[in-house]
């Protein structure tokens, strides 16, 4: 008797989420960050106050409810928490931490909507970075996600060994941010280097590099070559298409689509809530194919179906679902 196959869901691992009180123990926007070019578009664009936007019912939060209440392509996402700096000694650096989103708050997110996943998030140079890293573990994490550059982590940190073989043995995958660093501000742009991750490989952590890689306008061809050769390099590094449907890295989704050859080593994510833009691919695709996927109603849908469209693959589209720690993430 032939047996019924499972089909895989399609999860977006890259979605950024901000807790209602902006300015509590669950996250932190400070006054630069709030300033920062991005959040200052965004500010503009809606006639925004601070406190509509990051409010017990602000527009950030709605924005990113709605856009998952009205996904019909995409089963499920990842939430990403963000930990903060942590100064030489271990402990939190309020000075130069500007945008904080706790683990709590995103393993709470997924415990009332299972549409959600936990990405957690533990900066290793905190006291209790194994302690955390442990109770993130138990508590069911898919992930660990990292932004080197505004967290203040060296990834190449000798020190940081016991820290990956931890996370080698639960088989917790690292998200770690490639690239310069936009949205957020940064404490240095060194560590966003993909090269940077080869200690964390070397231990046999599943590294997923975001937006493919390390992409940007001002490095694309040398950005693209070192990527795919580290990519068909380690088996256990994989690079996800984060930001490919935004201006500065649009151009780096079209070298991929151009080597097949490095699809097994793609996986799909979106980066809401940051925009997705239809129309950057007027070339690539008919005008009436792009209007239909201007008026798809969730960003997180928009963005999936912008990249099937174009080409890629239905195995990217699902193969979060095989990197993940999912054994303890629900149905």
């Amino acid at each position: 008797m032939r047996q019924p196959t499972t089909t895989r869901p399609i999860i977006d691992i890259h979605v950024h989420v901000l807790p209602p009180d902006a300015c509590s123990n669950q996250a932190y926007v400070s006054t630069k960050q709030w300033n920062w070019p991005p959040f200052l578009l965004m500010r503009l664009r809606h006639r925004l106050k601070r406190q509509e936007a990051v409010g017990g019912n602000g527009i950030i939060r709605r924005h990113l409810a709605r856009a998952v209440a009205d996904m019909r392509t995409v089963d499920r996402v990842v939430a990403l928490a963000l930990d903060a700096v942590y100064d030489d000694v271990g402990r939190r650096d309020s000075q130069r931490t500007h945008f904080y989103v706790a683990n709590d708050y995103v393993f709470k997110l997924a415990k009332a909507d299972d549409r959600f996943l936990p990405g957690a998030s533990v900066n290793p140079r905190r006291r209790d970075a194994l302690d955390e890293l442990d109770r993130c573990l138990e508590l069911g994490a898919v992930l660990l996600k990292w932004l080197p550059n505004s967290q203040g982590i060296d990834p190449m940190d000798p020190s940081l060994v016991p820290f990956y073989r931890r996370m080698a043995q639960a088989r917790l995958p690292l998200l770690c941010h490639t690239g310069p660093e936009y949205a957020l501000t940064t404490a240095d742009r060194k560590p966003g280097r993909l090269e940077s991750l080869r200690l964390a490989l070397d231990e046999g952590v599943t590294v997923i590099a975001a937006h493919g890689g390390g992409a940007d306008i001002l490095n694309l061809g040398r950005a693209f070559h070192t990527a795919a050769d580290m990519l068909l390099k380690y088996a256990n590094l994989y690079a996800d298409t984060s930001a490919f449907t935004q201006p500065n890295r649009s151009l780096f989704l079209r070298r991929f689509l151009r080597h097949p050859e490095l699809y097994p080593k793609l996986v799909h994510g979106s980066d809401v809530p940051l925009p997705i833009i239809p129309w950057l691919f007027l070339r690539s695709l008919p005008f009436r194919e792009i209007v239909r996927l201007s008026h798809v109603a969730s960003p997180i849908d928009r963005d999936c179906l912008i990249k099937q469209a174009l080409g890629f693959p239905d195995s990217i589209l699902r193969r979060g679902s095989e990197l993940l720690r999912m054994d303890r993430a629900g149905p």
